[in-house]
Formats: C-alpha cells, structure tokens, sequence
C-alpha cells in the first residue's frame, strides 16, 4: 500500500511490499514523487519504496534558512538510521543524484546505486567562463555605484525561468549547491553503481556519465539513444526493463 508520511517537517512516499530491499529515491531538484511513479510497478517486485521530497520539493515544508549540499547527505543518512532501513538501493535522478554521490563517498553502506542523468560535475566552458565573469563584473560594479535598479534587474532576470521563480532563500541554496563540484568523491565510491544517460541531455550532458563511469570502480552506464535528461519519462517502458533485468540478476545476487 502507498501512504504519504512526515519524517522531520519533509514528506516521502512509502510503498510497503514488506520485501528485504528498501529502494530510496532522490528526485531532481524541486521534483515530487509523480516523476518517478512510472517506475514503481518495476521496483515494487523487489523492493519497498520510498521516495523523499527535499524541503521546497512538492508539499514538504520550504527551507527558510540557506543550506548547502551536506544539508541533503545528513537528512539522508538520519532518514536511513532513523528508520532502520538496511539493503538499501539508493536511485537518484540529476539533483537527487549528486546528493547520493556525495553520501556514498562517505559511508559507502548502501547494497547499489542507480543514478540517472545525475548532477553535480562542473565542465568548464571559455563561453560559460566569460558569461559568469560578465555577470559577476556587472554585479560588482552596479554595486559600488549604487545602481540599485540595474543591480536588482540583472539579479532577478540571470538563470533560466525556474530558477528566477524561486524564492530568495531557495536561489541562494541553489547556488552553494551547484558550486560544489562532486567529481572529488567519484574515486572514493566502492558500491555497486547502475549509471544511466540520455545521449541527448544538455542539462548534464553524456560526457559526465562516461567521467562517471570511468572514476567509479564498480561501475556501469547505459546509454539510451534519442533521450535528454529525462530517459524514465522519455523511454519509461525502455528504463523499466533495464531497472528490471538490474534488480533480477544483480540485486538480488548482491544481497542475497
């Protein structure tokens, strides 16, 4: 049966099949549980479900403080202890997917990862490079010269629409975030790891899946043809059969 419950003012979705496998899933950022249900009927066959919706993601509660990415990891490793969840399979989606690297490379605890299109390594770019400084000179300069209907307009129209939607607290958690490059940890991750990748995502694109793949010992990726950054809505009937044929003869053999 399928319930929502509380776990420390966030909610997540908790599908109980009473199974030895506990599947943890980590949404993209500001995703719900709805972007993942597609792959529920797949996963329930081995596993229980839970799927954790972040502060500010769906109808948990919204931070009002700014956190950075340790914020997520300590929430994880707390829900886990908390709940006394063990064969744990954490499957992570871009955002959800640069918390587990993070948290793996410390505990390395969990029975396997699957990440998904996951987040979290920077690639340096001359043309990013020179946008970041313009805007970062811009910023400086109206700053000095109090020009404080230049300053906010270039505040409030930088990023994409979605990020100039979010709240003040939400903006600047996003941006310690993302200044936190992750391809440090790769190396240090010894689990079992499930990497899947859309050739075509420009969000995090496939060249981050093969550093991935190439720093994580034990590792995999897949790479699923015509898909950007969302293969499990792009291709669900695709994705479920590779999560299906992952959890029948890896998973099991792992744990059991």
């Amino acid at each position: 049966m399928m319930k929502m419950k509380d776990y420390n003012n966030i909610k997540y979705l908790f599908y109980n099949e009473s199974k030895k496998i506990n599947t943890i899933i980590l949404p993209g950022f500001l995703q719900t549980n709805y972007s993942y249900q597609n792959l529920f009927d797949t996963i329930r066959k081995y596993s229980n479900i839970y799927v954790i919706e972040f502060p500010g993601f769906g109808i948990s509660e919204k931070l009002d403080y700014v956190v950075s990415l340790d914020y997520y990891v300590i929430l994880l490793r707390n829900f886990i202890q908390d709940l006394k969840l063990d064969n744990v399979i954490l499957l992570g989606h871009s955002f959800g997917g640069r918390v587990i690297t993070k948290y793996e490379s410390i505990y390395n605890d969990s029975a396997a990862l699957i990440l998904i299109d996951s987040a979290g390594i920077k690639q340096k770019s001359l043309k990013k490079s020179f946008k970041v400084f313009k805007y970062k000179l811009k910023k400086k300069l109206f700053k000095l010269l109090k020009l404080k209907k230049l300053y906010s307009k270039l505040v409030n129209t930088s990023g994409s629409k979605d990020y100039q939607k979010l709240d003040s607290v939400s903006k600047q958690t996003f941006n310690n975030i993302i200044k936190e490059n992750t391809i440090k940890y790769l190396t240090r991750i010894n689990t079992l790891t499930f990497i899947i990748w859309g050739e075509l995502d420009k969000e995090t694109p496939l060249k981050m899946g093969e550093i991935m793949n190439r720093k994580i010992k034990n590792s995999t990726l897949i790479k699923i043809k015509d898909v950007g950054h969302f293969p499990h809505l792009e291709k669900p009937l695709l994705i479920n059969n590779i999560i299906n044929c992952f959890y029948q003869e890896v998973i099991l053999s792992v744990i059991q």
